[in-house]
């Protein structure tokens, strides 16, 4: 499998410009290298299918978002101009693009989960790209989230989150407390 599937699935998808391709690209390629063990099959599946809608200055204030249920790229052209990383941004989109199985991203299956998701998608990114935003909106959940993976492992964190299964967080947290 791997990045030549990658580069293949992205070929099928004609909403997806060669400058996205090559970025994209670029960006798996660098997950790819730090965690050679988790599986790209449905970021492949995703690609395949996914969505890219540009929306005016007013429509999402977020510059660039990814709704898995729909497998949608929304893309605010005005305000992906004026972020200060955008490298981290589309590196937040690939990892969601990696853990998306069935419209479900992450451990965020029910939405109890949210918090969680979200810092550990923002502490990937700035692990994987870095961080040259002047302030990280998701400060609070990354600290919040790397506390929760000494509690419970962070190995256990990586393998819900990739599989989609907080059912394991939930049991090493309820192992811990016996």
């Amino acid at each position: 499998m791997e990045l030549n599937e990658v580069q293949r699935a992205m070929e099928q998808n004609k909403v997806l410009d060669p400058e996205m391709r090559e970025t994209l690209l670029s960006l798996v390629t660098n997950f790819h290298q730090k965690f050679p063990n988790i599986s790209l099959n449905l970021l492949c599946d995703n690609l395949k299918t996914l969505k890219i809608e540009k929306v005016g200055k007013f429509e999402n204030m977020m510059p660039i978002d990814y709704n898995p249920r729909l497998n949608k790229l929304t893309i605010n052209v005005k305000k992906l101009e004026e972020a200060s990383d955008v490298k981290n941004l589309l590196m937040n989109i690939v990892i969601r693009l990696i853990a998306t199985k069935n419209g479900i991203m992450g451990f965020d299956t029910d939405g109890s989960f949210l918090a969680l998701n979200l810092g550990y998608v923002a502490g990937m990114a700035n692990m994987l790209v870095g961080n040259d935003a002047e302030y990280d909106i998701y400060t609070d959940e990354i600290i919040a989230t790397n506390i929760f993976g000494k509690l419970i492992g962070d190995d256990i964190l990586a393998e819900a989150f990739f599989t989609n299964n907080p059912s394991l967080i939930l049991d090493q947290a309820t192992n811990k407390g016996e």
